[in-house]
Order: C-alpha cells, then structure tokens, then sequence
C-alpha cells in the first residue's frame, strides 16, 4: 500500500532523447497519400521517448492501481 502513496513519475518525466523501440510505433501507411493535406499533421506528434520496457512497466502500474 506504501508504494501506491509514491508519487508515479508522467512518461514524459522517463522519457531520454534517442530512447525508443520500433515495435512501439505504428508501421508506415502506403496510403497516406490518400488523406487530405488538411488533415496532415504538420510536424510528428510529441511522444516520449522511452524504452519498450519502460513502457511496459509504466502501464503495469498504471493498471495495478
């Protein structure tokens, strides 16, 4: 019960540049040509940069509470 009072740190509190895994992002679509160029992010979205385990660990957690 102690380390459920712990302050849980945000992921992007973990987050290192350069870290990440492969798995951890969605493949590239051969058809997002076909999506509107309004509808296009114009710069990539801000995710945090950590490792496949830490992700697994943080939502490990997360789910435990």
């Amino acid at each position: 019960m102690a380390d459920l009072q712990a302050r849980e740190p945000l992921i992007f509190e973990l987050s290192k540049p350069g870290r990440g895994a492969v798995t951890q992002y969605p493949p590239r679509v051969s058809g997002a040509a076909d999506v509107p160029e309004h509808l296009r992010r114009a710069v990539p979205p801000a995710l945090p940069e950590v490792s496949e385990l830490q992700v697994v660990r943080h939502f490990t957690r997360l789910f435990r509470r």
